[in-house]
């Protein structure tokens, strides 16, 4: 969001359910954002749980006036918030950073609604576990660590075109 506002502007936060994930995501990125004095944020709202609800959510949040610039999309609800910025004539005015991608999202992306959505490495979520459970199972090979990181991967205009 610091890169997709030019370090500075107003932002807001949209977050799904409680759990540990976005609970984490949420400090990291306001720890990050509370480091510059030129990133003001706004609010940051729960409950955005599906499209629907983020649409509704982005229109009524930039009805009340807030002077936002950037949108950062913890959990669902990506396309939806898409929707309001693209119905209101937003697209370019405001940024809008979100987690995971699908085919839509990447033409979001291209199309400038979405400024960049960040990855977890789905597929060595999938795959590694299994490798894991197997050496585990097999050679009775335990983890070393109770933390297992996987690469976080950020898809923008400028590498989106690599993935279509």
């Amino acid at each position: 969001m610091l890169k997709a506002l030019n370090g500075r502007g107003n932002v807001a936060i949209l977050k799904g359910v409680d759990i540990s994930i976005y609970r984490t995501r949420t400090q990291k990125i306001k720890e990050r954002l509370e480091s510059k004095k030129s990133i003001k944020l706004v609010t940051d709202v729960e409950g955005c749980n599906d499209d629907d609800t983020a649409y509704n959510l982005v229109k009524d949040l930039l009805r009340k006036n807030l002077n936002i610039q950037g949108i950062l999309i913890i959990g669902l609800g990506s396309k939806g918030a898409a929707k309001a910025i693209k119905e209101l004539n937003m697209v370019g005015k405001i940024k809008i950073v979100c987690f995971d991608s699908d085919k839509e999202i990447f033409e979001l992306i291209k199309e400038g609604i979405i400024y960049a959505s960040i990855g977890q490495d789905s597929f060595g979520q999938g795959h590694d576990p299994i490798v894991y459970l197997f050496n585990y199972l097999v050679d009775n090979k335990k983890l070393e660590s109770q933390v297992i990181w996987t690469r976080t991967d950020v898809v923008d205009k400028n590498n989106v075109d690599d993935l279509i």
